[in-house]
């Protein structure tokens, strides 16, 4: 060892020199890692710990191509996690084929697809239905908060025309 560090000072090599590529090297190793660690979280359907790490890349490396790509891949989850929400949300919907039966699973769905992106194109879907998947459980004052936020916030929704039909 001795021998090596003699022959790196003799030849006028800095440290720097030496430490600078490779470090470079193990940056783009656990870049690599995270970004794979990422996708399987996404497939897992994880969002919440996907986003941690994607935010991780942005913070540890920021202005460099991985937090570019780590800020588009984080957009991307959350349309990913809406539909996600939105269709196990719709299969356990069935308040006209169950009457008086709790619809509890697709009530939390749909709230976590609204407060997932709640400007985003689904967000009044997902409002109007968490409403009235509450309803179904006898939560009507939530409801009816609920079904109020919905008309203030998107009068213009579909789904706000049927409110006012009834």
């Amino acid at each position: 060892m001795r021998e090596y560090l003699r022959h790196l000072l003799s030849a006028g090599i800095s440290l720097q020199d030496i430490i600078t590529p490779r470090l470079a090297e193990v940056d783009q190793l656990v870049i690599k890692s995270y970004f794979a660690q990422a996708k399987v979280l996404l497939n897992k359907h994880d969002f919440p710990q996907c986003r941690s790490l994607l935010k991780k890349i942005i913070a540890e490396y920021p202005d460099s191509d991985a937090s570019h790509r780590a800020e588009k891949e984080l957009s991307r989850t959350v349309s990913i996690s809406v539909n996600y929400y939105q269709q196990i949300a719709d299969s356990n919907f069935h308040p006209a084929a169950k009457i008086g039966v709790p619809q509890h699973k697709a009530s939390t769905y749909y709230q976590k697809m609204f407060e997932e992106d709640k400007t985003g194109p689904k967000a009044d879907v997902a409002l109007y239905y968490w409403a009235r998947a509450l309803g179904t459980e006898g939560k009507v004052q939530q409801e009816v908060q609920l079904l109020q936020q919905h008309l203030e916030d998107f009068p213009k929704s579909k789904c706000a025309r049927r409110l006012c039909i009834f």
